[in-house]
């Protein structure tokens, strides 16, 4: 099969070529192997998508999204790795992006609504 257009995410097949579509494939989160290295004292930055959090990482800064951008979060989304952490949620339009996350991100912790994170961080 084609790579399809835009930004396709895949998964193997089982034969050693892709498949196009995630099925019920969980979701994990971006750079989740710094997620879990990280102290749980530490701030976790979700933002709305790699270019934000790469950003956010290139200032030594723990960051994350979920796969397919802020507004994919679904009951395959597998954000267990920020329970009990601090999380600061960053976007583009921070209400949408919170309209969007699990509930689990934005309640019980101390959630932090800021905006976008190139405006955050100057260039």
């Amino acid at each position: 099969m084609a790579r399809p257009s835009g930004h396709p995410q895949r998964r193997s097949n089982g034969n050693g070529g892709w498949l196009w579509k995630l099925g019920d494939t969980p979701r994990v989160l971006y750079r989740l192997p710094e997620i879990l290295a990280a102290g749980a004292n530490e701030w976790v930055f979700v933002a709305e998508g790699e270019k934000d959090v790469n950003r956010l990482a290139s200032v030594d800064l723990i960051a994350t999204c979920n796969p397919g951008g802020a507004s994919n979060w679904t009951n395959l989304s597998d954000d267990t790795a920020l329970n009990g952490r601090r999380v600061a949620v960053i976007g583009h339009a921070p209400a949408l992006l919170n309209a969007n996350c699990p509930r689990s991100i934005l309640w019980n912790r101390d959630a932090l609504p800021l905006s976008r994170a190139s405006r955050i961080i100057a260039a």
